[in-house]
């Protein structure tokens, strides 16, 4: 525990020394992509979702953890009008996101990880701001505490016929 405040430290004093470098964003065509009804809302992800286009709110934003591959991860609790989820983004994402944003998100991905349902910012996607995007938002159904496992034996069963 100790150890992980260490890196933790370093990690934020490495960003403050990093403040002047541009964050790594693709904003190509973003205006046109965020102006539009996005095309997947939570209560509808389901595990091994793939290209999802979310726009959302940040409910609450847990401290930054160092995986083992290296990399930082920033868990956070999103939400838009159906629900809310868990959201896992790595390394710069996390640092400009903050509690009650409102985000714009395209090619994220869903997955199970110790029987949750975590949505994952995908290395070539977009993850952006939006300064001036409201929204009526819902903190339940929370998506990632659902029981998952009739879905996925029933999607085992499937792939197996």
């Amino acid at each position: 525990m100790y150890e992980d405040r260490i890196e933790y430290r370093q990690y934020q004093q490495k960003q403050t020394q990093n403040q002047n470098e541009p964050k790594r964003i693709n904003t190509q065509h973003l205006d046109s992509l965020i102006n539009r009804q996005p095309s997947h809302q939570i209560k509808n992800i389901k595990p091994f979702d793939k290209n999802i286009e979310l726009k959302f709110i940040v409910l609450s934003k847990s401290p930054p953890i160092k995986t083992k591959q290296g990399t930082i991860m920033t868990p956070m609790i999103i939400a838009d009008s159906t629900g809310c989820i868990q959201m896992n983004v790595f390394d710069d994402y996390g640092t400009f996101i903050q509690e009650s944003n409102t985000c714009y998100t395209q090619n994220a991905y869903a997955t199970m990880y110790k029987d949750r349902l975590i949505l994952y910012q995908g290395k070539q996607g977009i993850l952006k701001q939006l300064s001036d995007y409201f929204f009526d938002f819902k903190t339940k159904p929370n998506i990632s505490d659902q029981n998952w496992s009739e879905y996925l034996a029933s999607k085992q069963n499937n792939n197996m016929n």
